[in-house]
């Protein structure tokens, strides 16, 4: 398969940032072919994106500039042509994609969706804080009630079927602050973080709240057996069996580590870029689930704010500094 590529350098030193990409904006097809160690950019020109979501064909995220409102768009995984699910949607963000539906929660708390090829917006629910999270057939998203400045919060978690209906709580507490929440889900639990007070789960079907660590914790992701999370307090990030037991460290002396994804092999994030002041300062850093030297994949990102993985890639928005200028980005790897 043909496909056009041409090299961009980004605006860094090479010696410092080694920035370089492969710009797949004209191909087509469901396999891209190897672009070997280079971040390849997927689109451009976009609109402030803040988050992104991936399946077995395309890339989804928000855009948040443009007016008179910001909207949802997909790109196959090999890039093309962006295509734009949602207009006047206004502060997108946690987005999820279902087998058939991209989920959103926007500024106003409503959780909405749109289908995967295109259609209709629907609302699902309201009062979302920002964050949605699906796991098999039900979507879950938590909600602060209460004020919260300067007294404490009331935090719920709360789920649905995706399919519409009434939501239940699942648990609630105390809250300092909604806005320094991160939350994850699978099969058994739902764990979310608080700057100030620690990591947290409770059951899927509801019940008593489980406290795993009582340290401020800001990224959090889960796999088949273990949490990760980040700490901001010590830029580091710990890993613990989901049934208990003691944090061990995976990663420290970080520069930063939110968002916090994870695969069967290592633990992703976006970190800054020492020694590197020519840079807008992302990059793009993975490491072994049973720890060891952190591995740079990608440098000198243009403000980069969120990302995810597949089976063979890792993908990111970089928001860019004005409308326009933001672009969707994956790396091998």
């Amino acid at each position: 398969m043909s496909r056009s590529m041409c090299l961009v350098l980004l605006a860094c030193m090479p010696a410092a940032c080694n920035a370089q990409t492969v710009d797949l904006g004209n191909s087509r097809g469901a396999s891209c072919g190897d672009a070997g160690d280079m971040p390849v950019v997927l689109a451009t020109g976009q609109l402030r994106p803040t988050d992104i979501a991936v399946d077995g064909t395309s890339v989804y995220w928000t855009n948040t500039g443009g007016a008179p409102a910001g909207s949802i768009a997909k790109v196959p995984l090999c890039g093309g042509t962006p295509v734009t699910l949602a207009n006047n949607v206004v502060g997108a963000a946690g987005i999820v994609v279902s087998s058939t539906d991209v989920l959103w929660a926007a500024y106003d708390g409503t959780i909405n969706e749109v289908p995967i090829g295109g259609g209709a917006t629907t609302m699902l629910a309201t009062g979302a804080q920002g964050i949605v999270a699906i796991e098999a057939d039900e979507v879950y998203w938590p909600i602060a009630t209460g004020g919260c400045m300067p007294s404490p919060c009331t935090l719920s978690v709360l789920k649905m079927s995706l399919t519409g209906g009434t939501p239940s709580t699942l648990a609630s507490m105390p809250f300092g602050s909604p806005t320094a929440l991160t939350f994850a889900v699978d099969s058994d639990d739902v764990y979310w973080t608080n700057q100030m007070t620690g990591v947290f789960k409770v059951p899927v079907s509801g019940g008593a709240i489980t406290t795993l660590s009582s340290v401020g914790a800001g990224g959090i992701a889960v796999d088949d057996t273990n949490v990760y999370w980040t700490v901001p307090s010590t830029t580091s990030i710990m890993k613990m069996p989901k049934l208990g037991g003691t944090p061990t460290t995976l990663a420290a002396g970080l520069t930063g580590s939110d968002p916090l994804v994870v695969d069967s092999e290592s633990v992703y994030w976006i970190d800054s870029v020492p020694g590197c002041t020519a840079c807008e300062g992302e990059s793009i850093v993975k490491v072994a689930l049973d720890g060891g030297a952190p591995i740079t994949l990608a440098k000198g990102q243009n403000n980069a704010l969120a990302l995810t993985v597949d089976s063979s890639s890792v993908y990111w928005v970089n928001a860019g500094t004005s409308d326009f200028t933001g672009t969707v980005m994956k790396v091998a790897k």
